[in-house]
């Protein structure tokens, strides 16, 4: 995640939104994913980070 993180920062000094930068992360993260498990896997991994974001696991709130 330290990768992840330091993209952000440095797209944020570039003026990025991060918004944009994390909905590009998604899509280049699915990308990936169909490459190395095709659309089915990709779907499933999909549907269930779906899951997980509607349980509440990923809001800032909840880490604090």
């Amino acid at each position: 995640m330290n990768y992840v993180g330091e993209a952000f920062a440095l797209a944020a000094l570039d003026g990025v939104e991060p918004q944009d930068l994390a909905e590009a992360a998604l899509c280049a993260a699915m990308c990936e994913l169909v490459a190395v498990h095709g659309e089915d896997e990709a779907a499933r991994i999909a549907a269930k980070l779906a899951e997980r974001a509607a349980a509440g696991e990923f809001s800032v709130s909840r880490r604090q």
